[in-house]
């Protein structure tokens, strides 16, 4: 079999899931698109997505996803391996000396390991791993004992589906630690989790988390909240106090936690404009809307298409996220700061590293409904007193972001590093 050789760098980019679409997905789209402008860039993926129906230099192993989902997902799927070894002949005949292959987690480690099978010359090169997160399946153990599995994913089908995977998680180790030069990650969190996996590793944040400034933009909050009322017909009025949610609907988001938060300040009175947005979608939008059926005052929004995302956090004057041992950001409350609302968020985990507590936003304990309640209810009254102490918050949180987390600031620094390995 003939390779090409040696010819313009390039970087070959590996994100093996699109088919769900989070924070990662975004990040590696604007990231990919980015590239594409200083850089002979090409995209590899095991399954078409509609996020990529428009884009240019895509490369996916087949337009059908894998079956059930339902049960084992997308990533840790077994009967995904004829298309990872599908989608590592695709980059083992495309690669060429001099190439950066950049890839994401488990299953693009596979895909590295079966390419290398095909075109040894891969396993000399600049290899590069972003790491979002230890695979929480092949590395359940190793997780669990350095206290990094979130709660509601210490259960009994991740206990028993672990072992089951341990070849897979023998060839991702095999490749992480043999043909990977550097491994990048997003946060000094997920610089330790990987660390706590990959023992042999040099692990090192690259870049920070970022806002798109260029594409998140918000007019005024009358204007957002216009748009969104134009759209959801949801009754909003100038005086209510919107508090905000926009993550994928899943139990580790804390979104439960959240829903019975509000649920006991209505109970309490007095708050009477206080009005809850939940957008995103995920396994728990049933039993979301179920535990909120009767609840006035909160309005459940489905996912949210790109046109419409900033106005909705314009609109807010609140954003709550209470992830769980939350990866790396997330990046919903960069957007949330941005958007100048007060940011409220989990103490542990990712956000710590983003919000700087009662300067910038609040960190509160994500299984304390108390802690969660104080800090929804001071917010409320400091926008319904249009106090200076929210105006300042708000104010510095909108400052931090354009200073350090800029989509500018997060592309440089990655590339200035990618360029050193």
């Amino acid at each position: 079999m003939k390779f090409h050789s040696n010819s313009k760098k390039r970087i070959l980019f590996v994100h093996p899931i699109f088919s769900v679409y989070g924070g990662a997905e975004k990040l590696m789209l604007d990231l990919f698109r980015r590239t594409k402008k200083d850089f002979e860039s090409e995209m590899y993926t095991l399954y078409y997505a509609d996020c990529l129906k428009n884009e240019t230099r895509v490369h996916w192993a087949t337009k059908n996803s894998p079956k059930l989902t339902n049960i084992f997902g997308f990533k840790t799927n077994p009967l995904s391996y004829t298309y990872i070894k599908k989608l590592a002949r695709m980059i083992a005949e495309d690669y060429k000396t001099g190439d950066v292959l950049f890839i994401t987690n488990v299953p693009a480690s596979l895909v590295l390991y079966e390419a290398v099978k095909i075109n040894p010359k891969i396993k000399y090169g600049k290899n590069i791993f972003l790491s979002f997160e230890p695979d929480r399946i092949l590395y359940y153990r190793e997780v669990k004992e350095a206290g990094y599995l979130p709660e509601d994913l210490d259960t009994l089908k991740f206990r028993l589906a672990s072992p089951l995977f341990f070849n897979w998680k023998r060839k991702d180790y095999f490749a992480v630690e043999n043909y990977i030069k550097e491994v990048f990650t997003l946060s000094d969190y997920v610089t330790s989790q990987t660390k706590a996996v990959y023992r042999n590793k040099k692990v090192k944040k690259a870049t920070e988390m970022y806002v798109d400034l260029d594409k998140f933009k918000i007019k005024s909050k009358s204007d957002s909240r216009e748009k969104i009322e134009n759209h959801f017909k949801l009754g909003l009025k100038n005086s209510d106090v919107i508090v905000l949610s926009q993550s994928r609907i899943e139990r580790s988001k804390g979104i439960l936690e959240l829903v019975d938060t509000i649920k006991k300040i209505n109970g309490e009175g007095g708050y009477e404009n206080l009005k809850l947005l939940i957008g995103g979608r995920g396994n728990l939008m049933d039993e979301l809307k179920k535990e909120t059926k009767d609840m006035k005052n909160v309005h459940i929004l489905g996912f949210i298409p790109n046109e419409l995302l900033h106005h909705l956090y314009g609109a807010a004057d609140i954003f709550v996220a209470l992830p769980r041992k939350e990866t790396g950001g997330p990046l919903t409350i960069l957007e949330g700061m941005y958007a100048q609302a007060i940011t409220i968020s989990s103490n542990e985990g990712g956000p710590p590293e983003l919000i700087k507590n009662g300067i910038t936003g609040y960190l509160v304990s994500p299984n304390s409904t108390k802690e969660i309640s104080e800090k929804i209810k001071k917010s409320y009254l400091m926008k319904m007193n249009n106090t200076e102490e929210y105006k300042k918050i708000t104010r510095l949180a909108k400052e931090e972001v354009v200073k350090k987390f800029s989509f500018d600031n997060f592309y440089k620094t990655l590339i200035g590093n990618i360029l050193k390995v």
